[in-house]
Protein backbone atom coordinates (compact mmCIF):
# COMPACT_ATOMS: atom_id res chain seq x y z
CA UNK A 1 0.00 0.00 0.00
CA UNK A 2 1.11 3.49 -0.74
CA UNK A 3 2.00 5.60 1.88
CA UNK A 4 0.36 9.39 1.63
CA UNK A 5 3.75 10.98 0.61
CA UNK A 6 3.68 8.42 -2.24
CA UNK A 7 0.39 9.24 -3.32
CA UNK A 8 1.68 12.58 -3.44
CA UNK A 9 4.11 12.20 -5.91
CA UNK A 10 2.27 9.90 -7.96
CA UNK A 11 4.82 7.03 -8.33
CA UNK A 12 4.58 5.10 -12.08
CA UNK A 13 7.16 2.65 -11.19
CA UNK A 14 9.82 4.31 -13.02
CA UNK A 15 13.24 3.68 -13.11
CA UNK A 16 15.61 6.80 -14.31
CA UNK A 17 19.55 6.95 -14.15
CA UNK A 18 22.12 9.40 -15.42
CA UNK A 19 24.17 7.55 -17.74
CA UNK A 20 28.32 8.04 -16.87
CA UNK A 21 27.72 10.12 -13.50
CA UNK A 22 30.46 8.97 -10.97
CA UNK A 23 31.21 12.31 -9.36
CA UNK A 24 31.34 12.50 -5.52
CA UNK A 25 32.64 14.53 -2.72
CA UNK A 26 33.49 18.02 -2.61
CA UNK A 27 34.19 20.66 -0.17
CA UNK A 28 31.12 23.15 -0.38
CA UNK A 29 27.54 21.43 -1.18
CA UNK A 30 26.72 24.13 -3.42
CA UNK A 31 29.38 24.73 -5.32
CA UNK A 32 30.55 21.31 -5.19
CA UNK A 33 27.12 19.96 -6.46
CA UNK A 34 27.50 22.41 -9.42
CA UNK A 35 31.18 21.35 -10.46
CA UNK A 36 29.56 18.01 -10.47
CA UNK A 37 26.55 19.00 -12.35
CA UNK A 38 28.77 21.02 -14.92
CA UNK A 39 31.72 18.52 -15.23
CA UNK A 40 28.75 15.89 -16.40
CA UNK A 41 27.76 18.32 -19.22
CA UNK A 42 31.74 18.53 -19.98
CA UNK A 43 32.21 21.88 -18.60
CA UNK A 44 34.90 21.64 -15.69
CA UNK A 45 36.13 23.82 -13.03
CA UNK A 46 37.43 23.46 -10.06
CA UNK A 47 35.17 23.77 -6.80
CA UNK A 48 37.45 26.74 -5.45
CA UNK A 49 37.02 28.55 -8.62
CA UNK A 50 33.33 27.98 -8.90
CA UNK A 51 33.44 29.70 -4.91
CA UNK A 52 35.15 32.46 -6.08
CA UNK A 53 33.50 33.40 -8.96
CA UNK A 54 30.36 33.55 -6.79
CA UNK A 55 31.32 35.89 -4.59
CA UNK A 56 33.70 34.31 -2.41
CA UNK A 57 33.84 35.02 1.45
CA UNK A 58 31.83 37.34 3.49
CA UNK A 59 30.55 37.38 7.22
CA UNK A 60 27.38 36.67 8.65
CA UNK A 61 26.28 37.19 12.30
CA UNK A 62 22.46 36.86 13.17
CA UNK A 63 20.87 36.45 16.15
CA UNK A 64 17.25 35.68 16.43
CA UNK A 65 15.36 37.12 19.43
CA UNK A 66 15.29 34.12 21.77
CA UNK A 67 16.93 31.56 20.24
CA UNK A 68 20.59 30.99 22.02
CA UNK A 69 22.27 30.10 19.17
CA UNK A 70 23.02 32.71 16.19
CA UNK A 71 23.71 31.57 12.82
CA UNK A 72 27.09 32.48 12.12
CA UNK A 73 28.81 31.88 8.19
CA UNK A 74 31.52 32.55 6.19
CA UNK A 75 30.19 32.61 3.12
CA UNK A 76 29.31 35.91 0.86
CA UNK A 77 25.62 35.62 -0.46
CA UNK A 78 22.01 33.73 -0.01
CA UNK A 79 19.76 31.51 -1.89
CA UNK A 80 19.29 31.96 -4.47
CA UNK A 81 21.45 34.68 -5.38
CA UNK A 82 24.61 33.46 -4.67
CA UNK A 83 23.78 30.16 -7.33
CA UNK A 84 22.67 32.29 -9.87
CA UNK A 85 25.04 35.38 -10.12
CA UNK A 86 27.80 32.89 -10.39
CA UNK A 87 25.59 30.97 -13.29
CA UNK A 88 25.83 34.52 -14.98
CA UNK A 89 29.38 35.07 -13.79
CA UNK A 90 30.15 32.23 -15.79
CA UNK A 91 28.37 32.76 -18.81
CA UNK A 92 25.39 30.19 -18.00
CA UNK A 93 21.98 30.60 -16.88
CA UNK A 94 21.12 28.86 -13.38
CA UNK A 95 17.62 29.18 -12.47
CA UNK A 96 16.21 28.54 -9.31
CA UNK A 97 12.86 26.42 -9.33
CA UNK A 98 10.57 26.61 -5.96
CA UNK A 99 6.94 24.97 -5.13
CA UNK A 100 5.20 24.36 -2.03
CA UNK A 101 3.92 21.30 -4.07
CA UNK A 102 5.66 18.37 -3.79
CA UNK A 103 4.12 16.13 -6.58
CA UNK A 104 4.46 19.57 -9.07
CA UNK A 105 8.35 19.11 -7.23
CA UNK A 106 9.19 15.65 -7.73
CA UNK A 107 7.61 15.88 -11.60
CA UNK A 108 10.70 18.51 -12.13
CA UNK A 109 13.25 15.85 -10.74
CA UNK A 110 12.02 13.34 -12.88
CA UNK A 111 11.81 15.75 -15.84
CA UNK A 112 15.25 16.80 -15.42
CA UNK A 113 16.44 12.74 -15.27
CA UNK A 114 14.43 11.59 -17.37
CA UNK A 115 16.58 14.01 -20.21
CA UNK A 116 19.94 12.36 -19.13
CA UNK A 117 20.70 15.63 -16.43
CA UNK A 118 21.54 14.85 -13.08
CA UNK A 119 19.81 17.59 -10.68
CA UNK A 120 20.82 19.58 -8.20
CA UNK A 121 18.15 20.15 -5.12
CA UNK A 122 18.08 21.24 -1.92
CA UNK A 123 16.62 19.85 1.33
CA UNK A 124 17.23 19.81 5.07
CA UNK A 125 19.41 17.65 6.73
CA UNK A 126 17.92 16.48 9.83
CA UNK A 127 15.60 14.59 7.01
CA UNK A 128 18.74 13.07 4.96
CA UNK A 129 19.35 9.78 7.02
CA UNK A 130 22.81 9.38 6.11
CA UNK A 131 23.31 13.14 8.18
CA UNK A 132 22.57 11.22 11.45
CA UNK A 133 22.01 14.98 12.95
CA UNK A 134 19.14 16.57 15.23
CA UNK A 135 19.24 19.78 13.53
CA UNK A 136 17.91 21.75 10.87
CA UNK A 137 19.43 23.34 7.89
CA UNK A 138 17.40 23.79 4.71
CA UNK A 139 19.78 25.43 2.70
CA UNK A 140 21.73 21.87 1.86
CA UNK A 141 22.58 21.41 -1.94
CA UNK A 142 23.21 17.92 -3.30
CA UNK A 143 22.87 15.84 -6.71
CA UNK A 144 20.15 13.43 -7.09
CA UNK A 145 21.41 10.94 -10.21
CA UNK A 146 18.94 7.98 -10.20
CA UNK A 147 15.73 6.68 -9.38
CA UNK A 148 14.25 3.55 -8.35
CA UNK A 149 10.06 3.94 -8.05
CA UNK A 150 9.65 0.23 -7.77
CA UNK A 151 12.53 -0.01 -4.83
CA UNK A 152 12.25 2.92 -2.84
CA UNK A 153 15.43 4.39 -3.82
CA UNK A 154 17.29 7.76 -4.62
CA UNK A 155 20.92 7.93 -5.36
CA UNK A 156 22.47 10.75 -4.23
CA UNK A 157 26.11 12.62 -4.99
CA UNK A 158 27.04 14.86 -2.00
CA UNK A 159 30.21 15.86 -0.40
CA UNK A 160 30.84 12.18 0.41
CA UNK A 161 33.11 10.25 -1.67
CA UNK A 162 30.61 7.60 -2.44
CA UNK A 163 26.69 7.48 -3.07
CA UNK A 164 23.97 8.08 -0.73
CA UNK A 165 21.05 5.94 -0.80
CA UNK A 166 17.80 7.56 0.52
CA UNK A 167 13.82 6.56 0.02
CA UNK A 168 11.74 8.95 -1.69
CA UNK A 169 9.96 9.81 1.24
CA UNK A 170 13.04 10.99 2.83
CA UNK A 171 13.69 12.94 -0.66
CA UNK A 172 10.32 14.85 -0.09
CA UNK A 173 10.44 15.64 3.94
CA UNK A 174 13.68 17.01 2.98
CA UNK A 175 12.88 18.72 0.01
CA UNK A 176 9.43 20.06 1.60
CA UNK A 177 10.67 20.73 5.25
CA UNK A 178 8.81 23.79 6.86
CA UNK A 179 12.25 24.64 9.18
CA UNK A 180 12.60 28.30 9.75
CA UNK A 181 16.62 28.00 8.97
CA UNK A 182 16.81 28.53 5.59
CA UNK A 183 13.42 26.48 4.37
CA UNK A 184 13.89 24.60 1.10
CA UNK A 185 11.04 25.39 -0.46
CA UNK A 186 11.55 21.90 -2.68
CA UNK A 187 13.67 24.30 -4.48
CA UNK A 188 15.98 22.55 -7.80
CA UNK A 189 18.22 24.55 -9.80
CA UNK A 190 17.75 24.20 -13.94
CA UNK A 191 20.96 24.78 -15.79
CA UNK A 192 21.68 25.82 -19.52
CA UNK A 193 25.20 25.55 -20.03
CA UNK A 194 26.93 27.68 -22.89
CA UNK A 195 29.42 26.18 -24.04
CA UNK A 196 30.94 29.01 -25.97
CA UNK A 197 31.44 30.98 -22.79
CA UNK A 198 34.96 32.56 -22.08
CA UNK A 199 35.94 33.73 -19.14
CA UNK A 200 38.43 37.01 -19.09
CA UNK A 201 40.02 38.92 -16.48
CA UNK A 202 37.46 41.18 -16.17
CA UNK A 203 35.07 38.39 -14.65
CA UNK A 204 37.50 37.66 -12.16
CA UNK A 205 37.70 40.71 -10.88
CA UNK A 206 34.45 41.55 -10.70
CA UNK A 207 33.93 38.53 -8.77
CA UNK A 208 36.80 39.51 -6.09
CA UNK A 209 35.08 42.72 -6.20
CA UNK A 210 32.05 41.26 -4.71
CA UNK A 211 33.96 39.61 -2.05
CA UNK A 212 35.71 43.16 -1.36
CA UNK A 213 32.00 44.49 -0.92
CA UNK A 214 30.62 41.96 1.48
CA UNK A 215 33.72 42.27 3.40
CA UNK A 216 34.53 46.36 3.43
CA UNK A 217 31.66 47.56 2.92
CA UNK A 218 29.19 45.56 4.66
CA UNK A 219 24.88 47.00 4.39
CA UNK A 220 25.03 46.40 8.25
CA UNK A 221 26.78 45.91 11.21
CA UNK A 222 26.41 42.27 11.11
CA UNK A 223 27.83 41.59 8.12
CA UNK A 224 31.77 41.41 6.75
CA UNK A 225 34.48 42.67 8.71
CA UNK A 226 32.36 44.78 11.24
CA UNK A 227 30.43 41.36 12.02
CA UNK A 228 33.38 39.89 13.04
CA UNK A 229 34.34 42.37 15.32
CA UNK A 230 30.26 42.34 16.44
CA UNK A 231 30.10 38.84 16.93
CA UNK A 232 33.23 38.82 19.04
CA UNK A 233 31.51 41.00 20.99
CA UNK A 234 28.48 39.30 21.49
CA UNK A 235 30.41 35.83 21.80
CA UNK A 236 32.01 37.28 25.05
CA UNK A 237 29.07 38.43 26.81
CA UNK A 238 27.34 34.69 25.59
CA UNK A 239 30.84 32.97 27.60
CA UNK A 240 29.90 35.06 30.55
CA UNK A 241 26.19 34.75 30.67
CA UNK A 242 24.77 31.07 29.16
CA UNK A 243 24.28 28.46 31.64
CA UNK A 244 26.20 25.59 31.10
CA UNK A 245 24.90 23.33 28.97
CA UNK A 246 24.03 26.12 26.45
CA UNK A 247 27.27 27.78 26.44
CA UNK A 248 28.60 23.85 25.61
CA UNK A 249 25.54 23.32 22.88
CA UNK A 250 26.59 27.03 21.17
CA UNK A 251 30.56 26.07 20.85
CA UNK A 252 30.22 23.10 19.48
CA UNK A 253 27.93 24.60 17.24
CA UNK A 254 29.80 27.28 16.39
CA UNK A 255 33.08 24.52 15.76
CA UNK A 256 30.82 22.72 13.56
CA UNK A 257 29.33 25.64 11.27
CA UNK A 258 32.84 27.14 10.72
CA UNK A 259 35.43 24.24 10.55
CA UNK A 260 33.22 20.90 9.24
CA UNK A 261 29.60 21.85 7.87
CA UNK A 262 31.35 22.06 4.50
CA UNK A 263 33.25 25.14 4.87
CA UNK A 264 36.91 23.11 3.70
CA UNK A 265 37.87 24.58 6.95
CA UNK A 266 38.70 27.55 8.36
CA UNK A 267 35.32 29.60 7.90
CA UNK A 268 35.38 28.95 3.78
CA UNK A 269 38.92 30.77 3.86
CA UNK A 270 40.88 27.84 2.83
CA UNK A 271 39.09 27.31 -0.28
CA UNK A 272 39.11 31.27 -1.24
CA UNK A 273 43.15 31.13 -0.69
CA UNK A 274 42.67 28.61 -3.38
CA UNK A 275 40.77 30.48 -5.49
CA UNK A 276 43.07 33.38 -5.76
CA UNK A 277 46.12 31.00 -6.42
CA UNK A 278 43.47 29.92 -9.38
CA UNK A 279 43.26 34.07 -10.37
CA UNK A 280 46.79 34.08 -11.30
CA UNK A 281 46.75 32.09 -14.25
CA UNK A 282 44.66 35.01 -15.28
CA UNK A 283 46.09 38.09 -13.36
CA UNK A 284 48.85 38.87 -12.87
CA UNK A 285 49.88 41.37 -9.91
CA UNK A 286 51.80 42.18 -6.79
CA UNK A 287 48.14 42.81 -4.74
CA UNK A 288 47.10 39.26 -5.86
CA UNK A 289 50.30 37.55 -4.15
CA UNK A 290 50.42 40.18 -1.13
CA UNK A 291 46.29 39.49 -0.75
CA UNK A 292 47.69 35.33 -0.48
CA UNK A 293 50.37 36.16 1.89
CA UNK A 294 47.61 38.19 4.27
CA UNK A 295 45.06 35.52 4.06
CA UNK A 296 47.26 33.01 5.12
CA UNK A 297 47.95 35.01 8.07
CA UNK A 298 44.07 34.85 8.80
CA UNK A 299 44.08 31.27 8.11
CA UNK A 300 45.86 31.04 10.81
CA UNK A 301 43.84 33.11 13.34
CA UNK A 302 40.91 31.50 12.27
CA UNK A 303 42.71 28.24 13.06
CA UNK A 304 43.88 28.98 16.67
CA UNK A 305 39.62 30.85 17.50
CA UNK A 306 38.47 27.73 15.67
CA UNK A 307 40.31 25.64 17.80
CA UNK A 308 39.84 27.27 20.93
CA UNK A 309 36.10 27.11 20.45
CA UNK A 310 36.27 23.74 22.21
CA UNK A 311 39.39 23.63 24.40
CA UNK A 312 40.58 20.34 26.34
CA UNK A 313 39.45 21.59 29.25
CA UNK A 314 38.82 18.03 30.95
CA UNK A 315 37.56 14.85 29.05
CA UNK A 316 34.05 14.83 27.88
CA UNK A 317 35.60 18.57 26.25
CA UNK A 318 38.42 16.33 24.65
CA UNK A 319 36.02 13.60 23.79
CA UNK A 320 33.56 15.98 22.34
CA UNK A 321 36.08 17.67 19.45
CA UNK A 322 37.01 13.82 18.80
CA UNK A 323 33.71 12.36 18.08
CA UNK A 324 32.84 15.61 16.01
CA UNK A 325 36.02 15.09 14.12
CA UNK A 326 35.15 11.66 13.50
CA UNK A 327 31.65 11.89 12.69
CA UNK A 328 32.88 14.23 9.68
CA UNK A 329 35.23 11.87 8.54
CA UNK A 330 32.32 9.23 8.73
CA UNK A 331 30.34 11.64 6.33
CA UNK A 332 33.04 12.39 4.19
CA UNK A 333 34.83 9.41 3.94
CA UNK A 334 32.59 6.02 4.66
CA UNK A 335 30.89 4.05 2.14
CA UNK A 336 27.43 3.64 1.30
CA UNK A 337 27.23 0.74 3.42
CA UNK A 338 29.43 1.83 6.68
CA UNK A 339 27.83 5.83 6.87
CA UNK A 340 25.75 4.12 9.42
CA UNK A 341 28.26 3.60 11.71
CA UNK A 342 28.01 7.51 12.44
CA UNK A 343 24.49 7.04 14.46
CA UNK A 344 26.63 5.83 17.65
CA UNK A 345 28.93 8.92 17.38
CA UNK A 346 25.66 10.82 17.19
CA UNK A 347 24.16 9.50 19.96
CA UNK A 348 27.45 10.31 21.99
CA UNK A 349 27.82 13.32 21.42
CA UNK A 350 24.67 14.11 22.47
CA UNK A 351 25.97 12.19 26.19
CA UNK A 352 28.79 14.36 26.31
CA UNK A 353 27.41 17.82 25.71
CA UNK A 354 26.38 18.02 29.33
CA UNK A 355 29.40 17.24 31.08
CA UNK A 356 31.30 19.20 28.77
CA UNK A 357 29.17 21.93 29.21
CA UNK A 358 30.49 22.05 33.19
CA UNK A 359 34.22 21.97 31.83
CA UNK A 360 33.46 24.91 29.69
CA UNK A 361 31.74 26.55 32.14
CA UNK A 362 34.94 26.29 34.51
CA UNK A 363 37.10 28.29 31.93
CA UNK A 364 35.03 30.96 30.93
CA UNK A 365 38.03 33.70 31.76
CA UNK A 366 40.05 31.25 29.22
CA UNK A 367 37.15 31.14 26.54
CA UNK A 368 36.53 34.45 26.72
CA UNK A 369 40.10 35.86 26.18
CA UNK A 370 40.34 33.38 23.28
CA UNK A 371 37.83 35.29 21.52
CA UNK A 372 40.34 38.10 20.86
CA UNK A 373 41.38 35.85 18.18
CA UNK A 374 39.10 37.76 15.99
CA UNK A 375 40.99 41.09 15.77
CA UNK A 376 43.92 39.27 13.94
CA UNK A 377 41.41 38.02 11.27
CA UNK A 378 39.99 41.04 10.68
CA UNK A 379 43.42 42.90 9.99
CA UNK A 380 44.59 40.23 7.82
CA UNK A 381 41.07 40.05 6.12
CA UNK A 382 41.44 44.00 5.90
CA UNK A 383 44.62 44.16 4.42
CA UNK A 384 44.04 41.38 1.75
CA UNK A 385 41.01 43.03 0.62
CA UNK A 386 42.57 46.50 0.64
CA UNK A 387 45.15 45.56 -1.39
CA UNK A 388 43.11 43.71 -4.24
CA UNK A 389 41.01 46.39 -4.89
CA UNK A 390 43.82 48.94 -4.85
CA UNK A 391 44.98 46.87 -7.84
CA UNK A 392 41.61 46.75 -9.12
CA UNK A 393 41.29 50.38 -9.14
CA UNK A 394 44.61 50.65 -10.76
CA UNK A 395 43.54 48.09 -13.58
CA UNK A 396 40.34 50.77 -14.44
Amino acid sequence: MSSPAEATLLLQDRVLRVGNFDRFGGSHCETSALKKVLAHSGEEYSEEFLFGMAGGIGFVFWKKVGVAIPFVGGRNGKFPEYIESLGIALGHKITAIQTSSQRLAYAAVVDELEKGRPVICYGDILHLPYFYTNRHFGGHAFVVYAIDEPKDAVWISDRGEYPRLITLSDLAKARSSNTSVFRPKNALLRIQINHEAELTSGDIWRAIYRSYKAMCEPPISNFGLAGIETFGGWLRRAIEELPAVALSELLMSLYVNLELAGTGGCAFRIIYRQFLIEAKRSITCDALDDAINSLDRSIEAWTAFINGLLPPTGPASIELKQHLQAKERIFEKASTEEVHLAARIAERIGELIQPAGHEFAAARAELKNHVQVLNDVVQWESEAFQSLERARKERS
